[in-house]
């Protein structure tokens, strides 16, 4: 096998981190975004992107020449560089076609589009809807509340909120944080900011008598009201996942992202995978985090042949459990697809919504939905997604 062809590692993915933060020191963030408009600047990226190693080993890759044409074709289609072209499987001969592939700035510019044509609810509004219904997806506190008046146990039980030393929900000026998290029963709790995302700063907390035991060490009472002094934080009941899912890892509620799209009045599935967490004792199953992500089959509910990174190599099997991830069915599919159907016509904003669901041994529960969602991962581990998307918002 050449050179050109070993494998993407976490190696590479660590010297590439190295120089985009050098980069950005090196540059002020002005002349950083100067520089990106400029037909120069993407075609030295289109380079890069073409050396690039392969998350394809073993299958015939097309040549440096071929790759960077591919690159630099796109970057003048799109006025943006595919970073996820070799992700995509795009360097593979006979493989995958760019032309299948949603482009992620195209995507985010047709969900802001005017939609629901004629409906009443839109007819007056000179916004898009969409403005004034962001702050759902945005402020989990909100969300959680509004969703458990429309269906009371579709989203997980918030104990309290609260931000630095203060709960603020429900309101309680005789307890600070320590003392609200003593009076909770004793269990196991999540905790994650009303505003976070991609995973950053959630952590577990086990209550048991007088004691409070967090899942990361470097948590503790005094960093947690100091990281909540801007922004408040939620502690709510830790799921319960079904005992199947369990057998990939049971460290983690490993989550399901399903995409919805509703242009016109009719709600479609666009695409579907769960996110694993690949390493023993973490909380978040997130892929920025270092977790796998697998596509699902919409029509049945059950798992493609290859878990995926984004820092090395796919895999057949999970690397934690062994467990084969090809023909595995997903428990309660058609519930979820159902829950997903019944309530995006009540969001009434979103073009399209990004579901993260968690299914327990009772059924599916929103974790959260994501109005700024990304497409990368759910193409790399589903191929192309440009002619369902454009089907879809053509009905």
């Amino acid at each position: 096998m050449s050179k050109n062809n070993l494998a993407f590692t976490i190696e590479d993915e660590e010297r590439l981190n190295e120089i985009k933060e050098g980069y950005q020191k090196l540059l002020p963030f002005g002349i950083r975004k100067f520089l990106r408009k400029t037909f120069i600047f993407r075609f030295a990226r289109c380079y890069f992107v073409a050396k690039e190693k392969t998350f394809y080993p073993g299958m015939p890759r097309k040549c440096f020449v071929r790759r960077y044409f591919d690159n630099v074709l796109w970057a003048i289609k799109y006025k943006r560089v595919n970073t996820t072209y070799n992700r995509y499987g795009l360097d593979i001969k006979n493989f995958r076609k760019a032309s299948d592939y949603l482009e992620i700035h195209s995507k985010s510019i047709d969900q802001i589009k005017e939609h629901h044509k004629g409906h009443p609810m839109a007819e007056y509004r000179e916004e898009n809807v969409a403005i004034r219904y962001s702050i759902l997806a945005d402020h989990k506190h909100l969300f959680y509340s509004y969703m458990e008046s429309i269906m009371p146990g579709s989203v997980p039980k918030t104990n309290l909120v609260f931000q630095g030393d203060m709960v603020i929900a429900p309101v309680d000026k005789t307890k600070n944080l320590e003392q609200s998290l003593l009076s909770l029963p004793d269990g196991k709790y999540i905790c994650k900011p009303a505003l976070g995302s991609q995973g950053n700063l959630i952590f577990s907390i086990t209550k048991k008598g007088k004691n409070l035991k967090f899942s990361d060490k470097e948590i503790n009472i005094e960093r947690i009201v100091e990281e909540s002094k801007d922004s408040p934080f939620l502690v709510q009941e830790f799921l319960s996942q079904h005992k199947e899912l369990n057998k990939f890892n049971g460290e983690t509620v490993n989550t399901l992202r399903i995409v919805s799209t509703r242009w016109n009045e009719e709600t479609h599935i666009l695409a579907g995978m769960i996110r694993i967490s690949a390493k023993k004792d973490q909380v978040v199953d997130n892929a920025s985090a270092g977790g796998t992500f697998v596509g699902i089959d919409i029509e049945n509910g059950t798992l493609r042949e290859y878990g995926y990174f984004y820092d090395q190599t796919k895999t057949t099997h999970h690397p934690v459990s062994n467990i084969k991830y090809e023909g595995f069915k997903i428990p309660y599919w058609k519930e979820t697809i159902e829950l997903i159907k019944t309530l995006h016509p009540i969001i009434f904003g979103f073009a399209a919504i990004g579901w993260d669901i968690a299914i327990t041994p009772d059924g599916p529960v929103i974790v959260e939905i994501n109005q700024r969602f990304s497409v990368k991962g759910l193409q790399i581990c589903n191929g192309g997604l440009r002619k369902k998307w454009e089907e879809f918002k053509e009905k």
